[in-house]
């Protein structure tokens, strides 16, 4: 929205609410961050007390409850893989983002037709 530069009564109500909003996002953007540490506290204290697989998901009982137990490992390769090796490796294409915004219109459509394309989540700072 707009402001102008003539404060008048519903440009001072305007800026008013918008000040309120925002405060109320940073108060609920902090609360959200307490929860997220709270969660996994608990999450990690529940996690102590059962066994699981290292990797992959086990099914345990605490509480009551069955519980599914994701236990995921990350596997990135960061050397060079010989040639014996390269039917383990899959590697998959990525867009050279700078250079996309450097093609012309008539290219950028025409690689545009080859992508699936969809709007992030935009973020928020103050």
């Amino acid at each position: 929205m707009k402001t102008n530069t003539r404060i008048d009564s519903n440009n001072q109500l305007l800026l008013v609410k918008q000040n309120d909003l925002l405060i109320q996002w940073q108060a609920a953007h902090i609360e959200l961050n307490k929860v997220k540490e709270r969660e996994l506290m608990l999450r990690n204290q529940i996690l102590e007390q059962v066994d699981c697989n290292e990797e992959g998901t086990t099914k345990v009982a605490f509480g009551g409850e069955v519980l599914k137990v994701s236990s995921p490992i990350r596997r990135k390769v960061v050397g060079e893989v010989p040639d014996s090796l390269k039917h383990v490796v899959q590697y998959k294409p990525s867009l050279k983002l700078d250079v996309y915004r450097g093609l012309s219109d008539w290219n950028r459509k025409r690689m545009d037709k080859l992508m699936d394309i969809k709007a992030g989540q935009k973020g928020l700072r103050v």
